[in-house]
């Protein structure tokens, strides 16, 4: 059966299921949207989606967990998610102790984003619920539990402390079994799949599995096939003598590195933000009054939302066409010329990985599973678009059981890891860093909001002063953004108005 398709589609998957004694056979496809979290355009077209597709069941990119705190946040009225970051500081300190200090400084640079572009981190998955009801199609949440991901995420950045400060006395070798990433029971076909060679293209269904590598695969891996350490890893962690910390004197830019304004600048113009000098001043503005519960300008938020809406649909169109290429660009652009960026590599590395590759996997399964209880109805499967190309190109191997077998792997908590040493000392650097450029450097933080997940935040003077801040900050700067929507609807906006209670 063929139908137009909708705009937003970004690609349908074909999907054939038989009867066990082959007798019967029932065809459907899969519909693809691509998503950015913080848009109102994408909202717009799963809405469109839905409506006229009509499926049976749309699909989520979504865990039970975070599903129901945005439905919550809805039914409540809390359109930013802002009694969400509402902790009284007698709850930070406990935070910071037990390690997810880091997912609340997500979740707060989240808020704070969505507030500045006028549309709710996770509007488009309200959205599809809200239109899914609408033609009583059935929600499937498909991802991954929150709390797995971030343990296999902390897995992963402590594992590479543990590689750098190995690598420095003897080659490693070493397979995933060992380390705890894929659990000893897995099969062995499981294990292989995973340890393929990485491919150079998003799109090639000949490597559909190997889209972006295993983490011991992938261009940043500690060891070669020879077991020699590879030159780019030496300064991963930050740790060699020319590791840029702040405040420390003799410290100079790289040769031919562009300025902070130099770099945020082409930025803005690549994103297609025409007045680039204009927003950086109007963001720039908006820091310093939030931060200082001064009067924030209306114009200025209007300002930055209408680059920041260019800038977000640019980013999803690219994903959609590269995957995590474009934001793992992104990144490497926003950190380039900082000082001591460096320290950020191997968190940004472990990101990619854990947050990229495997839910690439784990979703790509989740969504082939749920074709296959559908009995040949339609299926909508709303996702971000840095997955899209991922999961079309493993979309065929997705119902085989190696590649059950490694998702069932990426679905287990990690192996606690026999080490020999200690990894605190490279974890309190990078922690340390994080907190110095979440405190200095706001714009780098909005945009690097991701590195904040991997972190586990140690050093409780930076992570306290960075939580504070970011706390008052996102407070502030939400309600100055809630009265522009108003004023937006009544076509009445002042030039500038006080952001405090």
């Amino acid at each position: 059966m063929t139908t137009d398709i909708p705009k937003g589609v970004a690609a349908v998957l074909d999907h054939c299921t038989g009867s066990k004694d082959l007798t019967t056979t029932s065809f459907l496809q899969v519909y693809l949207i691509g998503v950015a979290h913080v848009s109102k355009e994408a909202a717009e077209d799963v809405r469109t989606a839905v409506l006229e597709l009509t499926p049976r069941i749309v699909f989520l990119e979504l865990d039970k967990e975070r599903y129901e705190a945005l439905v919550k946040e809805m039914q409540s009225g809390d359109k930013y998610g802002l009694e969400r970051i509402a902790l009284p500081k007698r709850k930070l300190i406990p935070m910071i102790l037990n390690g997810t200090a880091p997912l609340y400084l997500l979740s707060t640079m989240y808020v704070v984003a969505g507030a500045l572009l006028g549309a709710p981190a996770g509007v488009e998955f309200i959205t599809a619920t809200q239109a899914a009801q609408q033609v009583a199609a059935e929600i499937v949440l498909g991802d991954r539990p929150q709390e797995i991901t971030i343990k296999r995420l902390m897995f992963r950045a402590a594992q590479l402390a543990a590689d750098r400060t190995r690598a420095r006395r003897t080659p490693l070798s070493r397979t995933d079994s060992d380390i705890g990433l894929i659990p000893p029971s897995s099969s062995g076909s499981a294990r292989e799949l995973a340890m393929r060679p990485s491919s150079s293209s998003l799109t090639d269904t000949t490597t559909a599995i190997t889209h972006s590598g295993d983490p011991h695969n992938s261009p940043k891996s500690v060891t070669d096939e020879s077991g020699t350490v590879k030159e780019d890893q030496e300064q991963s962690w930050g740790l060699d003598d020319d590791y840029l910390l702040p405040g420390v004197p003799g410290q100079t830019r790289p040769k031919g590195a562009l300025t902070d304004v130099e770099t945020w600048k082409r930025l803005l113009q690549t994103g297609g933000c025409e007045d680039a000098d204009d927003v950086m001043h109007a963001f720039h503005r908006i820091v310093e009054a939030g931060a200082k519960g001064r009067p924030i300008s209306a114009t200025d938020i209007l300002t930055v939302r209408g680059c920041g809406s260019k800038m977000v649909e640019n980013l999803r169109n690219k994903a959609l066409k590269e995957g995590d290429a474009a934001l793992r660009e992104l990144e490497g652009n926003a950190l380039a010329g900082v000082k001591g960026a460096a320290g950020l590599q191997p968190s940004l590395e472990a990101l990619n990985e854990v947050m990229g590759h495997e839910r690439d996997v784990v979703l790509t399964r989740h969504l082939w599973e749920t074709a296959e209880k559908a009995n040949g109805a339609r299926v909508i499967g709303v996702v971000g678009a840095a997955h899209v190309p991922a999961i079309r190109s493993m979309w065929p191997e997705a119902g085989t059981p190696e590649f059950q077998h490694l998702c069932e792997a990426y679905m287990t908590v990690p192996q606690q890891p026999r080490l020999g040493f200690s990894t605190t000392i490279p974890t309190i650097a990078t922690s340390a860093l994080l907190g110095y450029i979440t405190w200095k450097r706001p714009r780098l933080a909005l945009t690097m909001a991701a590195a904040a997940a991997v972190v586990t935040a140690p050093y409780l003077g930076f992570a306290m002063a960075a939580l504070n801040r970011w706390q008052g900050f996102a407070k502030n700067l939400v309600k100055a953004c809630e009265t522009v929507d108003a004023l937006e609807q009544t076509g009445d906006v002042g030039e500038s108005f006080s952001a405090m209670p």
